[in-house]
């Protein structure tokens, strides 16, 4: 019995052009359905062919491509890959081998360029490309540095309508798959290569991190010091059942240990009664302030360093005869000594 197009519209197909598989049992079908598809719609089937190039996903739904064995090319990523917003398509990027840069190559049909020092550059994204200059080069030269960010904020601006593609939600789903695949973890973070990187910086590189920080806080809340405390605190709460929660008996002495053994810190056991007396009286002060300060400072004045105009948040008892006179430190810090005084008149009890 020949199996024809007419064969399989007349005795396979249900009413809504499926196929029927009481009916394939009943006629006693040897081939495949992919076969009898081809059949009916007058394709030639090669099975090797359609494997590599094409996965049929059913009588209904036909072919659709298998991006896994194409070969990438310019006219291949224009027509699968780009998407209208000129970003890539994450569903098909992750059937590819080849990686944004790589497909970057291959569309321009170039080769990785170099900096003016011959170092190799990094690849920002597929719609920017390399960065204009290394890290050294831009560190040396921050006006270079600048530019090359204008101009990528600039380029981002025009494609994806946002300064930085990592605003937009689809390039942060595709960061946590990537984290997902690779560590089991969307909010893996590699905290011993961030430490070690640290180890490895100068303090002039550890500055430079540190301005644009503050720089980009700045830009994105109007606040270089921002930090987003709504989060922090939930993210406690879940942890460990107290939004307000800090490990300061682990975490105070591990952190004096790192300073001491860096140099950064005087060790405890050779600093003098007086000094932590008044450490002890400085930190309870600021604490102090910050609780009670419309009462301490109703009318908001600045508080300047000597010299400038303005007042400074001054000990009635001050913090020497809190020591001489074994006063416990709570108390020289306590909001009923402490008083706003303009800098010249707090500089006068000096003497």
């Amino acid at each position: 019995m020949k199996i024809t197009k007419e064969y399989i519209e007349n005795n396979l197909l249900t009413k809504n052009k499926g196929l029927n598989v009481q009916k394939l049992k009943k006629h006693n079908i040897q081939i495949s359905n992919e076969e009898l598809y081809c059949i009916y719609k007058g394709l030639d089937y090669d099975k090797e062919k359609n494997n590599n190039k094409q996965i049929f996903k059913g009588f209904t739904k036909e072919y659709i491509v298998n991006h896994k064995n194409m070969e990438v090319s310019k006219e291949y990523i224009d027509k699968y890959v780009i998407k209208s917003n000129n970003s890539l398509n994450s569903n098909i990027m992750r059937q590819l081998k080849e990686n944004s840069e790589e497909l970057y190559l291959i569309y321009h049909n170039t080769v990785p360029p170099k900096c003016i020092c011959n170092k190799k550059l990094n690849f920002v994204s597929f719609g920017y490309g390399y960065s204009h200059f290394c890290d050294d080069c831009a560190r040396k030269n921050p006006e270079r540095y600048k530019k090359s960010q204008e101009t990528l904020k600039k380029t981002n601006l025009k494609r994806y309508g946002v300064e930085c593609t990592f605003s937009l939600k689809e390039s942060r789903e595709k960061a946590k798959l990537t984290k997902i695949e690779k560590y089991n973890d969307e909010n893996y973070n590699n905290s011993k290569s961030i430490s070690e990187t640290l180890k490895n910086k100068t303090d002039e590189e550890k500055l430079v991190a540190h301005k644009k920080s503050r720089r980009t806080r700045l830009e994105k809340y109007g606040d270089e010091n921002y930090n987003n405390m709504s989060k922090i605190k939930q993210t406690k709460l879940e942890k460990y059942g107290d939004e307000n929660y800090n490990n300061s008996d682990v975490a105070q002495p591990k952190r004096r240990k790192t300073m001491e053994e860096k140099g950064l810190w005087i060790p405890e056991d050779e600093i003098s009664a007086w000094n932590k007396y008044k450490y002890k009286v400085q930190m309870l002060t600021e604490k102090t302030y910050k609780e009670y300060k419309d009462e301490i400072n109703p009318n908001d004045y600045d508080r300047v360093l000597c010299g400038r105009d303005g007042y400074q948040l001054d000990h009635i008892i001050s913090v020497y005869k809190g020591f001489s006179d074994d006063i416990n430190p709570n108390i020289i810090a306590g909001k009923d000594n402490l008083q706003m005084l303009p800098w010249k008149d707090n500089r006068n009890k000096w003497f």
